[in-house]
């Protein structure tokens, strides 16, 4: 267990597991669903194309690491090549920016994809690289950081899925731009002292507390209400594709998340929170957790895993795979807790009522 840890440490496993992979998922399930994609070659195309996403994931905290070594050095932060130094660290980015444009390689047929891989390879490599150094450019930084890890991951999806440009394609650009803007701010935020120290002149750090409370208090708004936008496009799209007559596949998430939606609003409400973070809380078991984290991230993955097996009992394979996956990511979650949780606040709204 110890050396697992070790490992998912050195290539920042939580860093990019458990916001960027189940969104990434969800983006291919969904299409596998409304193309009626039952086939193998879909689940290879999927685990080709997450084990790519992954490893750009992977360059871009690596390669951030590689340039920050000194900075880290001088402040007493963590930093990934620390002990190997510039040219051991230098030779495993490098390996892991060759392993993914190798599996990139399998979609450059496909339309607009060529252009996004140098995008957003351009992007992972200078938001911490000189000369250019995107992350000190207050603004410019964070459109980039977020643009990189999520819009352009998602355009990528529906390239390879031959649906780019469709109007739920940009559906789904809006709900990751602003999922991906309220995770990069909240990281922002969490990290304001640390980078002040290190004189990393980030927005966050440009902007101050105050500010970064009040915009991140408006994202986190706007996160819950584009969720619910993301699952009425799906529910209507999939509703049009007729999936072996489930017309009203998505019908249970909507309802489900809409209920932890009120749910949420009425915690806010009654307890006069002034800003809620659902995202960088360390130990976090409320409400707020199974709304921003554990619905999006564990709840719709599987549910939508379990509708395509449905209909191809094969993919199966691809359900172990993400429970896997999502066992290393939370090695110590207990899943019993959110009904717990929920059945407590039932009982309070009843209370009140």
């Amino acid at each position: 267990m110890y050396k697992l840890e070790q490992i998912k440490r050195t290539i920042r496993w939580n860093d990019w597991a458990q916001a960027k992979v189940p969104l990434f998922v969800v983006t291919m399930l969904y299409l596998i669903l409304k193309q009626s994609l039952f086939l193998m070659h879909s689940i290879t195309q999927s685990i080709v194309f997450l084990i790519f996403i992954i490893l750009v994931s992977m360059y871009g905290y690596l390669i951030n690491d590689l340039f920050d070594i000194e900075i880290d050095r001088i402040h007493g932060k963590k930093n990934v090549f620390e002990k190997t130094g510039k040219i051991w660290g230098g030779l495993i980015v490098f390996v892991i920016f060759s392993a993914g444009i190798i599996f990139g390689s399998n979609f450059l047929i496909k339309d607009y994809f060529p252009y996004l891989l140098v995008l957003i390879y351009f992007f992972a490599t200078f938001y911490s690289a000189p000369p250019i150094r995107f992350k000190e450019r207050r603004i410019a930084g964070l459109f980039i950081a977020f643009l990189t890890q999520y819009p352009i991951p998602i355009m990528m999806i529906f390239s390879a899925f031959d649906s780019f440009g469709t109007i739920d394609m940009w559906g789904f650009v809006i709900f990751a731009t602003v999922g991906g803007a309220a995770l990069e701010i909240g990281h922002q935020r969490f990290d304001l002292e640390r980078d002040k120290s290190t004189d990393t002149k980030t927005f966050g750090v440009r902007q101050g507390h105050r500010s970064m409370d009040r915009i991140y208090k408006m994202f986190v708004y706007f996160d819950m209400i584009s969720m619910v936008g993301i699952i009425v496009i799906m529910t209507l799209e999939l509703r049009l594709a007729s999936i072996y007559g489930q017309n009203y596949v998505m019908l249970p998430p909507l309802l489900i998340y809409l209920f932890l939606a009120l749910m949420v609003i009425k915690k806010m409400i009654n307890e006069k929170t002034p800003l809620v973070d659902p995202y960088y809380v360390e130990g976090r078991n409320d409400i707020y957790n199974i709304t921003y984290t554990l619905f999006p991230n564990v709840f719709l993955p599987f549910y939508l895993s379990c509708a395509v097996f449905v209909n191809y009992p094969v993919f199966i394979v691809f359900i172990v795979i993400f429970l896997l996956f999502t066992f290393v990511t939370f090695p110590k979650a207990n899943f019993t807790w959110p009904f717990i949780v929920v059945y407590d606040e039932l009982k309070k709204t009843i209370r009140v009522g």
